[in-house]
């Protein structure tokens, strides 16, 4: 992730950069639904978008952004 910090060094490379692949390994599609489950926890506990990137496989990468839920409507 070091790619990261120097693209946006205005991020904390320890507290706004999360990486999964490490500790999970290559086991299929789990460091994938990991990362974005982080992400959506990320997205949930900050109540702000989440850029959610994915290169862990050589020939695609993934790249969404996040959201929390919207609020909810109050009625009129």
């Amino acid at each position: 992730m070091g790619l990261a910090s120097s693209a946006l060094p205005e991020l904390d490379a320890t507290a706004d950069v999360l990486c999964s692949g490490v500790a999970l390994g290559s086991c299929g599609a789990v460091p994938f639904l990991c990362a974005l489950a982080l992400a959506r926890h990320a997205a949930l506990a900050n109540n702000a978008p989440v850029l959610f990137l994915s290169n862990d496989d050589p020939f695609t990468c993934c790249m969404a952004v996040v959201g929390p839920p919207p609020a909810p409507v109050q009625p009129a």
